[in-house]
């Protein structure tokens, strides 16, 4: 026998050991392969195993090769982590399956048919570029538009009619459907109590429309004036030749729709579709999944949610997927609620379910029949007898001290930092906890990318940069910033130095005092005379400036910024630095983003990227560290929404 042969064999076997150890629901799920499948698997039931389970089962029975599989899932993480269950499920045949996000699956298909699509000359929108086009209509509009009469800024609803114009392309919204919509609503709105009268009042009878009606009205106008602006955004986007992520699906869902040829080369290529959190997809998605299945009566789609982990509403994802799909396949479907949890102990799960019974809108109260009370299903878990703490304190600050005290005694004791994990509702609540380990030297990582335009390095960029632009055309006119940019540990000047130079300047009248600037003409004996002890280091300084002043019209913007990192010493001390790995992914976070900004302007100098970065500020946009790899054993800190899935022996 074959050497591959024996591996196929040995793999076979073990799969079929997967297959036995399965539980009942699980098993149902991955041995019922043909039809609509709607799976409710509440959290640490086993999902991921389940699913890769599944394409193992419909690989060995349903006749069909691995490019005839899809499966869908929202983060490259997910991804991920269903290749790798793959691999050890079925070996190298599990890098033939195609399984992607959304996003990634219609950019595919858009590169695949080029022709189809014609968006090859492209780029991807940034947030501030988007903000800017969204002004500029604003701006555009007559005075008397209900969006901009009566307000001081005529750019007021920016915000707003940037998070309009994301809900129209994640749900797949037409501008008559939503005329449809508020006309309907302002015809309903005078008819409901809630916005009447019951009875008469000095100002209005029994009946008259209340304040709220009124403002609901108005919001409704305003409203439809934003909906009007949308496809002058989407043409000004055209001509700046940009588009948002969102729009691939969209693309996609309309090239189904009006090209058979095309739907049904994708119909036929896959027989069987499985979609991983299926209560997060918002309605361009579930178009997109509809166009897909649309060929069949019973397709084989096979959809894994939980109504009750649904996280992604604020992106457009609605419960009523779940419920629709329900609906559409009822007469053919099956469905399956897994309900043994191989996570949690049933202290926590039953403390979970008395805060989850408190929401209404739960699939339970909407589909007839279905229980999702999870059951602990490791034997060492169900009478587990550690019950969740709770903790009172009286101000933030005791908080944040005891939970680093308690996760000093955790280390001290021998407990991995990796296995602890510090929840809380927003990253803003995160910045005191950091400050407090890093003081005690408690490594951590943080599950959302800090903001690189808040840190040191990036600002001493600035700095540097906003000098040479300043001081090329007037000479001697930058001595705030040279003074502060002489204090950069980079440049290792002595503090004793710097503070001879500022006596010796103020030793003169006001009005006779010496620029900082003018120093550097001196020789060192004369620096040595004003009691410069170093002056070999301060008119080496002087020259390395002098020669990225004569830089700045010599080299274009991103040579001149690898000329300022490397003769400053800014990426010399980074290395030497204890942060010095994370400094370093900063910096090379700063040089893609300005790589990426040359891409779209290539007439980018220093003054429109200092401008660039100061609309970020203002806007409170932020640009997102890009982490690499990094060991190390450290505590996770990470908000309530991006935890989800994921297990610590000790939570805060």
């Amino acid at each position: 026998m074959s050497q591959a042969y024996l591996i196929r064999e040995k793999r076979s076997e073990a799969f079929a050991e997967i297959v036995t150890n399965l539980n009942p629901d699980q098993r149902t799920a991955v041995e019922q392969i043909d039809g609509p499948m709607l799976v409710v698997a509440g959290p640490g039931t086993g999902k991921t195993h389940m699913l890769a389970a599944r394409i193992g089962s419909i690989l060995k029975n349903a006749g069909v090769g691995a490019n005839n599989v899809l499966c869908l899932t929202f983060t490259n993480a997910g991804v991920s982590a269903m290749r790798n269950r793959l691999l050890q499920f079925i070996g190298p045949e599990a890098h033939k399956i195609h399984i992607n996000t959304f996003h990634s699956f219609c950019d595919g298909v858009i590169r695949d048919h080029p022709e189809k699509f014609g968006h090859q000359d492209l780029e991807p929108t940034g947030d501030l570029e988007q903000l800017r086009l969204i002004e500029s209509i604003l701006k555009e509009l007559p005075y008397e538009n209900i969006l901009v009469k009566g307000y001081q800024d005529p750019t007021f609803y920016t915000p707003g009619l940037r998070d309009l114009f994301s809900k129209i392309k994640q749900e797949g919204w037409t501008l008559q459907e939503m005329e449809e919509a508020i006309s309907k609503w302002e015809k309903q709105i005078p008819f409901e109590e809630e916005y009447l009268y019951k009875r008469d009042t000095k100002n209005a009878k029994k009946g008259d429309l209340k304040y709220e009606g009124k403002k609901e009205l108005d919001r409704m106008a305003k409203l439809r004036a934003g909906i009007n602006c949308y496809p002058v955004y989407l043409e000004k986007m055209k001509k700046a030749k940009r588009y948002e992520y969102a729009d691939m699906i969209n693309w996609v869902v309309k090239g189904f729709r009006t090209d058979d040829q095309l739907l049904g080369l994708y119909q036929e290529q896959f027989q069987y579709i499985l979609v991983d959190e299926y209560q997060d997809t918002n309605g361009s998605q579930h178009d997109l999944l509809t166009e897909l299945t649309s060929f069949w009566e019973a397709p084989n789609l096979f959809v894994v949610g939980d109504d009750d982990q649904s996280i992604y509403e604020f992106q457009g994802a609605r419960l009523e997927n779940i419920k629709d799909f329900y609906q559409d396949h009822e007469k053919v479907m099956d469905m399956v609620v897994l309900k043994d949890n191989y996570r949690s102990s049933k202290r926590i799960l039953d403390a979970a379910k008395s805060f989850i019974e408190k929401n209404q809108q739960r699939l339970i109260n909407i589909l007839p029949g279905i229980t999702k009370d999870l059951n602990p299903a490791l034997e060492d878990r169900r009478d587990y007898p550690q019950d969740p703490k709770v903790f009172t304190y009286d101000n933030p600050i005791q908080e944040i001290a005891d939970v680093v005290n308690q996760i000093e005694k955790l280390r001290d004791q021998g407990v991995s930092l990796q296995e602890i994990a510090v929840i809380y509702p927003k990253n803003k609540h995160a910045e005191d906890i950091q400050e407090l380990l890093l003081k005690r030297e408690i490594p951590f990582q943080v599950s959302r990318p800090l903001n690189i335009l808040d840190q040191p390095i990036v600002q001493q960029i600035e700095k540097l940069l906003f000098y040479l632009d300043t001081e090329l055309p007037n000479p001697a006119s930058g001595d705030y910033e040279l003074f502060w940019i002489m204090h950069f540990p980079c440049w290792e000047l002595g503090r004793k130095d710097l503070a001879k130079m500022a006596v010796y300047r103020s030793s003169f009248p006001r009005e006779e005092r010496p620029s900082i600037f003018s120093l550097f003409n001196k020789t060192e004996e004369e620096l040595t005379e004003i009691g410069i002890q170093d002056p070999e280091s301060l008119l080496q300084f002087y020259s390395v400036l002098e020669d990225l002043i004569k830089s700045v019209v010599q080299l274009p913007l991103m040579s001149l910024i690898e000329k300022v990192l490397e003769e400053s010493g800014l990426l010399r001390n980074a290395l030497k630095d204890a942060g010095g790995f994370r400094t370093l992914q900063v910096i090379q976070t700063f040089k893609s983003f300005v790589q990426q900004e040359v891409r779209r302007d290539p007439t980018m100098n220093i003054d429109k990227l200092l401008t660039l970065l100061d609309d970020h500020r203002k806007n409170n946009l932020s640009i997102a560290l890009q982490q690499y790899a990094e060991g190390g054993d450290k505590v996770f800190l990470t908000t309530a929404h991006s935890a989800k899935g994921l297990e610590f022996d000790h939570v805060f």
